[in-house]
């Protein structure tokens, strides 16, 4: 596991309210989650994350975002109410 020693992306933003962020950073970030969350649904069972949020975007470096994991298995699908 990686040291994320940046904070979390929330703490980036708010340190940097005025600043622009550069459009491929943006889809960066997006695509690590986006990829993170296909690969949990694709495993059989299916795993899913409890806590998806931007606070639980961790950064490992000032341009390297990474997903904070807590996950969980199901054995089946439930409907919801």
């Amino acid at each position: 596991m990686e040291l994320c020693s940046g904070g979390t992306l929330v703490d980036l933003m708010n340190a940097n309210v005025n600043v622009r962020w550069p459009e491929p950073f943006i889809w960066s970030a997006f695509a690590k989650v986006v990829s993170l969350v296909a690969e949990l649904h694709a495993r059989n069972p299916p795993l899913t994350h409890n806590d998806l949020k931007i606070e639980n975007m961790l950064m490992a470096t000032k341009i390297n975002p990474m997903v904070c994991v807590c996950i969980t298995s199901t054995n089946g699908f439930t409907t919801p109410l």
